[in-house]
């Protein structure tokens, strides 16, 4: 089974989405800036973590799976 597709979709709606036993990705926002200097704008962005410590499960990623496939 892959379920990278959910894992991909429960990070645009949550923080962190646990690998039972291996580990969590975590998501770090970052805000829209201006440089005042050059008047250019950066978008907002999202960077992904991986995280071995936290490894236990939230229930998230195995509920999300269970409704999908039933």
């Amino acid at each position: 089974m892959d379920i990278t597709g959910y894992i991909s979709d429960l990070l645009y709606e949550h923080e962190c989405v646990v690998l039972p036993g291996l580990g969590a990705f975590i998501t770090n926002d970052k805000p829209a800036t201006v440089n005042r200097i050059t008047h250019r704008f950066s978008p907002p962005s999202r960077k992904i973590i991986f995280n071995t410590h936290l490894s236990a499960n939230d229930g998230l990623l195995i509920n999300s799976l269970a409704q999908a496939e039933g």
